[in-house]
């Protein structure tokens, strides 16, 4: 796991970035903030998910998008952190499930095929539309597949291995859902989501964040 204080604005309260697979802080660094500290957390090769805040913080906000949704239960447990907000975007506590979260099927094969070729077929279907396609890749992630696949691997025995977390490990406040999902079908996240917390559905495919231009837009809806 890496973390990186992306903006360091010297403010009180922080928001805590946990991204999905395969990410690194690059398709986020547009996103700006008038109010808080942002930090990125990104790359889960392994269940050990220990990791000490920058410095001390009156507040802390919790935005978790895609895959990072299960990890955050596991950054809050092995941490003792706790979340004044918490934000759960296109990502469930069930990640890898035909009924919450990605079909275990689609899964297994983006894993079983995972390739250069690929990971562009991915990324189409994860932004949904040519406009947001075009804004990921001109601010696309800097990592190699084969790193992409490990994680990949890694995640998908993680969540094998770990039954889920009692649901009151985190008090969510909001999940964020789009309306065209094609990685956490959107039928899967409404499904996961309608009973447990309120609920902001929102045009859009899976990756959202070319929509923002602060963070601070984020924790207002």
């Amino acid at each position: 796991m890496k973390t990186l204080l992306m903006l360091d604005n010297q403010k009180e309260e922080l928001i805590l970035f946990l991204c999905g697979w395969g990410m690194d802080s690059n398709p986020f660094r547009h996103l700006q903030s008038d109010l808080y500290d942002v930090c990125v957390v990104y790359d889960y090769h392994s269940p050990d998910f220990r990791f000490e805040l920058p410095k001390q913080y009156k507040k802390i906000h919790l935005i978790a998008w895609s895959m990072g949704v299960w990890v955050a239960s596991r950054l809050k447990q092995q941490n003792q952190l706790s979340f004044d907000t918490a934000i759960a975007i296109n990502g469930t506590e069930q990640p890898i499930d035909d009924a919450c979260g990605i079909p275990v099927a689609i899964y297994n094969g983006t894993l079983e095929h995972f390739s250069d070729d690929n990971r562009k077929r991915f990324n189409r279907r994860m932004c949904n539309d040519s406009a947001t396609f075009r804004f990921f890749s001109a601010n696309n992630v800097e990592r190699d597949s084969a790193s992409l696949r490990e994680e990949l691997q890694s995640l998908k025995e993680m969540v094998e291995c770990n039954p889920p977390l009692p649901k009151e490990t985190i008090n969510w406040t909001k999940a964020i859902i789009a309306s065209d999902d094609f990685i956490f079908p959107t039928t899967n996240l409404l499904r996961f989501w309608n009973e447990q917390t309120a609920v902001c559905e929102i045009t859009g495919g899976h990756y959202l964040f070319n929509q923002w231009e602060k963070w601070d837009s984020i924790l207002k809806l």
